[in-house]
């Protein structure tokens, strides 16, 4: 099997630089002419794996952000559950409100006008 690869400037410029700044990925050759030459066929496979474990490590920390802000929410999300379902305000003396009124706190009528925009009902 034979494979052809064509590569334009830009990314080769961008293979290049990614490879020199860690020691030991960019592959090189010499020619005849006695002249360093990137070796393509090792080099760009290197800038691939290196790419894909770029963003692996990204998805990790968006992952990780994720879940420590889910933490939040689901604390907030047992607060709410648990006094609707015991039936008591969240500060102790205060009588709970009835579940048309903790829902209706966060009700807001919208209308869309004319031009497509959404805006408040008046």
């Amino acid at each position: 099997q034979t494979i052809h690869t064509l590569i334009i400037p830009e990314v080769a410029s961008r293979v290049k630089h990614d490879l020199s700044a860690l020691e030991g990925l960019l592959v090189t050759r010499t020619d005849v002419d006695g002249q360093e030459q990137v070796d393509w066929e090792k080099s760009i496979p290197a800038w691939l794996m290196l790419n894909s474990m770029r963003m692996e490590a990204l998805q990790y920390l968006q992952l990780s952000a994720q879940e420590l802000a889910n933490v939040v929410r689901k604390k907030a999300l047992q607060a709410i559950v648990g006094e609707i379902e015991h039936g008591t305000g969240l500060t102790k003396g205060v009588p709970a409100e009835p579940d048309n009124l903790r829902i209706r706190r966060f009700h807001r009528d919208v209308t869309v006008s004319d031009a497509g925009e959404a805006g408040e009902k008046k």
